[in-house]
């Protein structure tokens, strides 16, 4: 069995290429993450988007329905002949 020495160099050798793996494996990561949090801030948007929809779809609604609530009180008031 052969014993390997390690002198300094080796030691930074090694030490430098797996602290470049680590970075890479840290940056794939990153994109990983980067990309499922912007899956997820489109698909925010577009409920906030759809919910604004609805919004104005129910404002114009509630309008109607004031309208007719001023038109059915104006029936109840009337003489009729």
């Amino acid at each position: 069995m052969k014993i390997m020495e390690i002198t300094e160099s080796k030691l930074k050798k090694i030490l430098r290429e797996q602290r470049e793996e680590y970075q890479r494996y840290l940056n794939v990561l990153k994109e990983d993450f980067d990309s499922k949090v912007n899956l997820i801030l489109e698909q925010y948007n577009s409920i906030i988007e759809r919910l604004d929809r609805h919004e104005k779809i129910l404002n114009l609604h509630t309008a109607d329905i004031e309208i007719i609530k001023v038109d059915i009180q104006f029936i109840k008031n009337s003489q009729f002949p």
